[in-house]
């Protein structure tokens, strides 16, 4: 996500169906809204209210593009 791209803290890199249990939470975003993801096939997720503020904080502070 090209807004998140000047945040502190944030890091980039491939995400592996295996990998999914090392993360805490999971998101789905596309040019309207975000929004949380509590399972991807097994692996379930609980909502990180926190974090989904900061990340629809994020996304709010972001000017849209001129059409």
């Amino acid at each position: 996500m090209a807004l998140l791209e000047s945040r502190p803290g944030r890091v980039r890199r491939p995400v592996t169906l295996a990998g999914l249990s090392g993360y805490r939470a999971a998101l789905a975003a596309n040019s309207l809204s975000v929004a949380p993801v509590t399972a991807i096939d097994e692996i379930t997720f609980t909502v990180d209210e926190e974090l989904m503020e900061g990340v629809y904080s994020a996304y709010d502070s972001v000017e849209w593009d001129e059409l």
